[in-house]
């Protein structure tokens, strides 16, 4: 199978390790590993009650995941939804 180099979301590097080149995805997974961080996100998942992108109610608790509102901006504001839409939802804008 060939992938192609697509450019860093961050600096435009090309690369094939997905959206961030090799510095980038680096730091962004240094991000998600900050205890506030995870504090925040489980608060989220823990209160959630709807999906923000179809707007459904959660029905299993283990199906809640954290969502940026911006993607490729780990900086976003989180946003509950269920783990099927925010996988479908990638890197699109809302």
């Amino acid at each position: 199978m060939t992938y192609f180099s697509k450019p860093c979301i961050k600096c435009g590097t090309l690369t094939k390790l997905g959206s961030y080149c090799a510095e980038h995805l680096q730091n962004k997974q240094g991000l998600y590993n900050n205890p506030a961080y995870r504090k925040h996100r489980d608060f989220i998942r823990a209160t959630a009650t709807h999906c923000h992108i179809c707007k459904q109610e959660f029905t299993d608790r283990k199906q809640i995941s954290a969502d940026h509102l911006e993607p490729g901006n780990p900086a976003s504001p989180l946003l509950p939804a269920h783990i099927s839409c925010n996988s479908r939802r990638g890197d699109k804008p809302l």
